[in-house]
């Protein structure tokens, strides 16, 4: 059965945390890997963000209120620059604006660099987010985030 991409902009209940969350960055860098062209890197990223907001991706992330806006237009930047001598080096040599609410996308050599609000989630979103923009996970199988569809905290659960 095909899910259908949403188009329009609506509003999600989020919890509190990820509001409390929203106020920080969560930056990660890999590689070596084998780095996708920016071409299909930005269709998956489309593919992420268009099937909707349980993928956290396309949310606008607040910091005083659990209601956030999805809106499946959203386009993270994605930037390609020169390939650093280790990840370690590519995350110290890079900065965004503090405040910046937006997605980015580092695509350097071999390596890639990602940077996310921390309200849209922490380590296993980074994990898929990475596993989506190397073309390991298929971001429209239901199955992919099956367990982000909880309605509760996932405090009493860590």
């Amino acid at each position: 059965m095909s899910r259908a991409t949403p188009t329009a902009t609506r509003a999600v209940t989020v919890g509190p945390l990820d509001v409390l969350h929203s106020r920080s960055r969560v930056t990660a860098a890999i590689g070596p890997v084998a780095v996708p062209e920016p071409d299909v890197v930005a269709a998956r990223v489309r593919a992420l963000i268009g099937s909707g907001p349980h993928t956290r991706f396309g949310l606008q992330p607040s910091s005083t209120t659990t209601r956030w806006i999805y809106d499946p237009r959203t386009t993270p930047e994605i930037v390609v620059a020169d390939d650093p001598e280790s990840a370690a080096d590519l995350l110290v040599g890079t900065s965004f604006p503090a405040g910046d609410r937006r997605t980015r996308i580092v695509l350097a050599g071999d390596h890639i660099l990602t940077d996310h609000n921390h309200g849209l989630g922490e380590v296993e979103l980074t994990l898929r987010f990475h596993a989506v923009l190397l073309g390991v996970l298929d971001p429209t199988d239901p199955a992919v985030w099956r367990d982000t569809r909880r309605r509760c905290s996932g405090v009493g659960t860590a």
